[in-house]
C-alpha cells in the first residue's frame, strides 16, 4: 500500500496560497466598494463644502480609478450615482448667465464669465481621459482619485478653494488597513 504522506511545509503553503486568494478576493470587492465611494463622497462633500464656488462640471467630475497590479479594475464617477453635468464646460470668455438653471437645479444667482481656457467637453470625460493615460505600475493596489476640469486647477490656485487636496487627506486616514494586504506579499 503507497502512503499518502504530504510534508507539512507543502500543506502549509498550499493553505497560504488558498488564504491568500481569499484576502485578494475581499481587498478587490471592499476596493471596488471604496473606489466608488470615494468619487461620490469628494462630489457630496464638496458640494456642501464649496458648491456654490464650483461649477457644475466640477462637481460631476469626480471620478475614482482602482488597479490591481497595473490592470485597470474598476472605475466610477459621481455622475453615475448623483448629479449629471447639463453642458460642456465653459472656456474663456463664455458667460453662464444669472438665472440660468444650474447642474443642482437652483437659478444661478449671478453671471459667471470663464477665465479658463477648456477643451469644451464634459468634466468626467476629462477626468476619464487622465485616468486612462495616468496607468500605474509596481504597487499592489492603487486607487486614483480626481476632477476633469481645468477650472480645478485654477480654483486651488488662484482663488485658494480646496478641490481635492482636504479630501484625500481625510481619507487618507481610511485607508490605513490596506497597507496590511501589502505586507502579506
Amino acid at each position: 500500500m503507497a502512503s499518502h504522506y504530504i510534508s507539512n511545509s507543502k500543506l502549509f503553503d498550499e493553505g497560504m496560497k488558498k488564504a491568500r486568494k481569499i484576502i485578494e478576493k475581499h481587498m478587490w470587492r471592499e476596493l471596488t466598494r471604496v473606489t466608488h465611494s470615494l468619487a461620490i463622497g469628494a462630489a457630496r462633500y464638496y458640494y456642501e463644502e464649496g458648491g456654490p464656488m464650483m461649477t457644475g462640471n466640477t462637481i460631476t467630475s469626480y471620478t475614482a480609478r482602482f488597479w490591481h497590479k497595473g490592470a485597470e479594475m474598476a472605475t466610477f464617477s459621481a455622475s453615475e450615482d448623483w448629479r449629471k453635468p447639463i453642458r460642456t464646460k465653459l472656456t474663456e470668455g463664455e458667460v453662464f448667465p444669472a438665472g440660468a438653471t444650474r447642474y443642482d437645479g437652483e437659478n444661478q444667482s449671478y453671471s459667471y464669465k470663464a477665465e479658463v481656457i477648456t477643451d469644451r467637453d464634459y468634466g468626467e470625460n476629462t477626468a476619464f481621459k487622465f485616468l486612462s493615460g495616468a496607468t500605474p505600475s509596481g504597487a499592489t493596489y492603487i486607487i486614483r482619485l480626481t476632477t476633469g476640469t481645468e477650472y480645478s486647477e485654477w480654483l486651488e490656485n488662484m482663488r485658494q478653494i480646496d478641490v481635492l487636496t482636504n479630501y484625500s487627506y481625510r481619507v487618507e486616514s481610511d485607508m490605513k488597513w490596506a497597507s496590511f494586504w501589502n505586507k502579506l506579499h
